[in-house]
C-alpha cells in the first residue's frame, strides 16, 4: 500500500511542477498580489494543457485500505490484578469472595498450574512481550534496576507488546491502571516516551506509572499527561478506571462495532497501601480472629473440597522465620485482624469491579466473542508489610523502621481510609499463598511464582467450569492471543527484528483438559532466588533473605545457596525435598538453569536488592538545582537527592496584600516525605514527614509581610552514616522563623509514587493540609543546595 500511495504522491507532484512552470505570479512590494486573482492563476478557460495531455483524469485513483484484523478475530480483555496469593480468592479456596471470578470460571476455564515471576515489573513484561524477562531487560522492579543486560529496565525495540502487534492489524488498544514498565529517568514531561504505554503500542492510557499509588489520591496520567484524580466525593481509583475503561469500550463500539479492541486492566489493586471504601471493609469484620494459622488450614480444606488442587496435596509448614498466631499479644492480634479485614474487603471490592466491565461487555453484545483472561495475582501475596503490619509505615519498614503497635491501635478505625497508607502482616500473606511455601519475591518457590487464571471466552470453549493442569507461564499469554485471532507472530515490527517469543500458545488446552504440556522448561530468577522447571520436576535455591527483613545486603556467596529438588507432578505444592534421593538429577537441573539464564540473558546473577542499586541520575557533583512553579511530578529519582546529607531550600515569592498560603515546594506524600509551605495564617512552615511514625513541624513565628519574601529552610544533617538525624531552621529574608529537631530521616527513598512539586503537592499531602495545596501567590523559583 506504501508503494501505491508512493506512486500516486509522485503523479500529483508531476502534475503541479508542470503547471507550476506554466503560470506566472507576481507580487507588489508590500507582500499583496498586484492585481485581482485573474493576474495570479489564470482563468480556467486561459490555462494551458499541460505536456502530453496529462490531467487529474489519467492519474488512476486507488483506494485507500484500512487494516481490519483476521474474519471473527476475537475482543480481549486482560485483567491483571496485583499481589494476591493462590489462596485468597474464594474461587481458589480462599476466604475472600470472589462472585464475578466465580461466574467467569462456571462459563469458563480455571488453570491451577499457571505462573508468574513472583515480583511485579518482571511479570507484566512477559505477560505483554511473550518473552521472559530477563531476556527483555525486566529481571527486577523498575525501582531496583541495574546496569547488566538482565536487569536495566529498558524493554527493546525487538520486543514488541503484545498491544503494538494487535494494533497493527486492526485493533483498537487500551491500557488501565498500574503500568510499571517506564524507567525513572523517563517518567518526566520531558520523555522520552517510547516506553510510556502509549509509545509501547496502547492507543489509550489512563493510569499511573509507579508500582502502586495512593487509592484515595493516585497519581493519574492520561496519555502522557498528568492530569490527577477527578474531583468528585467517595473517590476510589478502581471505580474510576472501570468507568473510564467501559466509557472507552462503548466507544469504540459506538464509533467501530466490527473493529475488535484490546483492553489491559491492571488496576493496581490490591497491592499496598491497602485502602478500600469503609463499607467493604466492615463486610469481614471478626472474619479473621482465628489468625493466619488456622485460616490457612480452612483454605487448605477448602481447596481439596473444591478440586482446585489435587487430593494428595499436602500443606506445607509455615517457616520458621515467621511467628505463629498465638505468639502474638491481644493488641498485636487485634490490628493484625483489622489490617486483614482490609485486605479481604480491597480485593472483594476489585472483584466487583472486574464485574462491571463483564456486565458492560454483555450489555454491548460484545462479551460472547471476547478472550477473557483473569489473572490473579502478578506475584504470590506480599509479605512486605513485615511482621506485624502497619498503618502507615510500610515503606519505613523496608528500610528499617517499626510502627509500634500501639500506635496503630489508636488509629484502628481509620486503617484502610484516606488517612492510612497500610499493609498486613507478612504472616497473612502466607496464609494467602496457601498451600505453598513463601510469598511475592521468592521466585524459587511456588508461593511466588503460582497464581490462578481464569479464561473466559463463550464463543470457542466447550468445557465450561473445567480445571486445566497444564503447565502455564505469564509470557504464554501472548501467544495464545495471537493464535486466537490468527495473527503469526510477526517477524519484524517497525523496521526491528524480532526476538525469539519464550511462551507457548495455551489454545491447545482450551478444548482438551488431557492434553500434554507444551510449556515444559521455564527458568525463575528474582533479587537471586532461582528455580527452574521442567518436565515435571523444580530445582529451588532459596538466597535466604525473607521479604520482610527489608533492604539489606545479602553477603552470602552464591555458591552456598542451598539447592531442593522437587517432583511436582507428583508433588503440588513443593512439599517433599528430594535432593538428598536423586542428587543426579538435581545437578542435572542445575546445569540446565545456568544454561536457560545465560540465554536469556541472566548473567551476572544480581540480588541486590539494597541502597546502593539505585540509580542516581544527576551528573556527579551537581549540587544546585533550579525550578519554577512549573516543575511538578518529578519522580524521586529526579529531584535532588537530599537524604543523608546538609541542603538548604530557598523559595522566593511575592505575598499579596490579602496575603497567600499553599505550598512552595514538596517532594513525597502520606508515607513520607518533607514539605515547606505557607499555612493558612501566612506563616511560613516545614514538615518532614518519617512515615507517619514522627512528623516534626515548625512554623514561623511571624505572618509573612506583603512583597517580596525569601522563606529558607537550612536542614543541618548530623553526618555519621544514613538515616541519622538533622535540624531544620527556617528563616524569612535572613530573620530566624524557629527550628525543629528531626531525631531521624529517611535513608533510601520516601515513596514509590509520589514526586517533587514546586508550588503544589500533587498526590496524598506530605503534611496537615488539603489535597494539591497550590501557592496562591506570585512563586518566582525554588532553589536547591546540596551541601
Amino acid at each position: 500500500m506504501e508503494r501505491r500511495l508512493g506512486s500516486l504522491a509522485a503523479a500529483i507532484g508531476a502534475l503541479w511542477i508542470v503547471l507550476g512552470a506554466a503560470t506566472t505570479v507576481t507580487f507588489a512590494q508590500d507582500g499583496m498580489g498586484s492585481g485581482s486573482r485573474a493576474d495570479v492563476l489564470p482563468p480556467p478557460a486561459l490555462n494551458p494543457a499541460p505536456p502530453g495531455g496529462l490531467t487529474p483524469k489519467d492519474v488512476p485513483l486507488e483506494k485507500i485500505e484500512i487494516v481490519r484484523p483476521p474474519q471473527g478475530a476475537p475482543n480481549v480483555v486482560i485483567v491483571l490484578l496485583d499481589d494476591v496469593g493462590f489462596g485468597a480468592a474464594g474461587t481458589f479456596g480462599g476466604p475472600i469472595p470472589t462472585p464475578e471470578l466465580d461466574r467467569l470460571a462456571k462459563q469458563g476455564l480455571r488453570y491451577n498450574r499457571f505462573h508468574t515471576t513472583s515480583i511485579c515489573s518482571p511479570t507484566r513484561a512477559a505477560l505483554l512481550t511473550g518473552r521472559n524477562p530477563h531476556a527483555v531487560g525486566m529481571g527486577n522492579v523498575m525501582n531496583v534496576a541495574a546496569a547488566y543486560p538482565g536487569y536495566d529496565g529498558v524493554i527493546p525495540k525487538s520486543a514488541a507488546t503484545i498491544a503494538e502487534v494487535l494494533r497493527q492489524h486492526g485493533y483498537s488498544t487500551s491500557a488501565w491502571g498500574k503500568w510499571h514498565l517506564t524507567p525513572d529517568w523517563e517518567t518526566s514531561a520531558a520523555g522520552p516516551f517510547d516506553h510510556w504505554p502509549t509509545g509501547m503500542g496502547f492507543e489509550k492510557f489512563y493510569g499511573f506509572l509507579a508500582g502502586e499509588t495512593d487509592q484515595f489520591e493516585p497519581t493519574i496520567y492520561d496519555g502522557t499527561t498528568y492530569v490527577g484524580r477527578p474531583k468528585k466525593t467517595g473517590y476510589h481509583l478502581t471505580e474510576d478506571l472501570a468507568e473510564q475503561a467501559i466509557t472507552w469500550m462503548r466507544l469504540q463500539r459506538t464509533i467501530a462495532p466490527d473493529k475488535p479492541f484490546f483492553v489491559y486492566f491492571a488496576p493496581g489493586a490490591t497491592h499496598a497501601p491497602l485502602q478500600a471504601p469503609r463499607q467493604w471493609i466492615e463486610r469481614f469484620k471478626g472474619q479473621f480472629d482465628q489468625g493466619w494459622d488456622k485460616v490457612r488450614e480452612e483454605t487448605f480444606a477448602r481447596q481439596q473440597r473444591l478440586g482446585v488442587i489435587p487430593t494428595n496435596a499436602q500443606l506445607t509448614p509455615r517457616p520458621k522465620e515467621l511467628p505463629g498466631w498465638d505468639s502474638l499479644s491481644a493488641d498485636e492480634k487485634k490490628v493484625a485482624a483489622r489490617l486483614m479485614e482490609t485486605y479481604a474487603g480491597f480485593l472483594a471490592h476489585t472483584d466487583a469491579q472486574v464485574g462491571r466491565l463483564t456486565a458492560a461487555l454483555e450489555q454491548m453484545g460484545a462479551f460472547d466473542n471476547t478472550l477473557f483472561f483473569f489473572i490473579v495475582g502478578d506475584n504470590g501475596a506480599s509479605g512486605e508489610g513485615g511482621l506485624l503490619g502497619s498503618f502507615n509505615g510500610y515503606l519505613g519498614s523496608l528500610q528499617g523502621f517499626r510502627e509500634e503497635t500501639a500506635a496503630t491501635l489508636r488509629h484502628l478505625d481509620e486503617v484502610g481510609g484516606p488517612s492510612s497508607y497500610p499493609h498486613y502482616p507478612a504472616g497473612w500473606a502466607w496464609a494467602m499463598d496457601t498451600p505453598f511455601q513463601w510469598t511475592k519475591q521468592i521466585a524459587s518457590h511456588f508461593g511466588g511464582t503460582r497464581n490462578p487464571l481464569v479464561v473466559s471466552w463463550p464463543r470457542r470453549l466447550r468445557d465450561k467450569g473445567g480445571l486445566r493442569p497444564q503447565f502455564a507461564h505469564v509470557n504464554d499469554v501472548m501467544p495464545t492471543i495471537l493464535e486466537a485471532a490468527g495473527i503469526a507472530a510477526p517477524a519484524v515490527v517497525n523496521g526491528v527484528q524480532q526476538q525469539r517469543m519464550d511462551g507457548v500458545s495455551l489454545l491447545y488446552s482450551f478444548n482438551d483438559s488431557a492434553a500434554k504440556d507444551r510449556h515444559r522448561t521455564q527458568y525463575f530468577e528474582v533479587l537471586g532466588n532461582r528455580a527452574i522447571y521442567h518436565d515435571g520436576w523444580i530445582a529451588s535455591a532459596f538466597r535466604g533473605r525473607a521479604p520482610w527483613a527489608g533492604m539489606v545486603r545479602n553477603p552470602k556467596p552464591y555458591a552456598d545457596d542451598v539447592w531442593e529438588l522437587y517432583h511436582v507432578d507428583e508433588d503440588y505444592s513443593q512439599a517433599r525435598d528430594l535432593a538428598k534421593d536423586n542428587p543426579q538429577k538435581l545437578r542435572d537441573m542445575q546445569d540446565l538453569f545456568w544454561a536457560e539464564f545465560a540465554k536469556n540473558n541472566g548473567l551476572p546473577l544480581h540480588d541486590d536488592g539494597s541502597p546502593e542499586g539505585f540509580p542516581r541520575l544527576h551528573p556527579p557533583g551537581r549540587t544546585a538545582f533550579t525550578y519554577d512553579s512549573r516543575a511538578v511530578r518529578l519522580a524521586e529519582v529526579l529531584a535532588p537527592d537530599v537524604k543523608n546529607r546538609s541542603h538548604v531550600i530557598t523559595a522566593e515569592i511575592e505575598v499579596p496584600a490579602a496575603g497567600a498560603e499553599g505550598v512552595l515546594v514538596a517532594e513525597g506524600g502520606r508515607s513520607a516525605g518533607w514539605s515547606l509551605y505557607v499555612n493558612h495564617e501566612g506563616k511560613p512552615a516545614y514538615t518532614y514527614n518519617l512515615f507517619a511514625i514522627a512528623r516534626p513541624t515548625v512554623v514561623g513565628k511571624d505572618t509573612l509581610p506583603t512583597g517580596i519574601a525569601k522563606v529558607r529552610l537550612d536542614f543541618v544533617y548530623d553526618g555519621g552514616g544514613m538515616g541519622k538525624g538533622a535540624t531544620a531552621k527556617l528563616s524569612v529574608n535572613g530573620t530566624p522563623q524557629g527550628e525543629v529537631r528531626v531525631d531521624r530521616t529517611v535513608p533510601v527513598f520516601f515513596g514509590i509514587d509520589e514526586t517533587f512539586d514546586v508550588g503544589t503537592d500533587t498526590g496524598s499531602p506530605v503534611g496537615d493540609y488539603p489535597v494539591d495545596y497550590a501557592f496562591t501567590g506570585p512563586l518566582r523559583q525554588v532553589t536547591v543546595e546540596l551541601k
